[in-house]
């Protein structure tokens, strides 16, 4: 029983570390990453880096977009991706969109 213990709280105190230092499960960013691939007009996720805030997740990305478009055409992109990724559950969503031959 007291093993029991002792290695439900380690992990238990491992995943609240890894929380905590900003850690985020790979395979949910991949995820994400294919969705805002599905994003009309986004060429490339050039990076991608989330973390949790209690429940909450938070999702830094910079895309790759037509260097011809206006920067109008390229901050309605940038709100699709976010509309995309709220429809999925990301409380909060921050886009930098940077053109394709920079």
């Amino acid at each position: 029983l007291g093993l029991l213990i002792v290695y439900t709280g380690f992990g238990i105190f491992k995943e609240a570390i890894f929380m905590l230092s900003d850690g985020f499960n790979e395979t949910e960013l991949e995820a994400y990453r294919n969705d805002i691939l599905e994003v009309d007009e986004v060429q490339e996720v050039k990076s991608i880096k989330g973390r949790y805030h209690g429940s909450s997740v938070f999702i830094d990305v910079t895309i790759v977009v037509d260097a011809n478009l206006s920067l109008v055409e390229a901050h309605q992109i940038c709100d699709n991706v976010e509309h995309h990724l709220h429809k999925k559950g990301i409380s909060s969503v921050y886009v930098h969109p940077e053109p394709d031959h920079l």
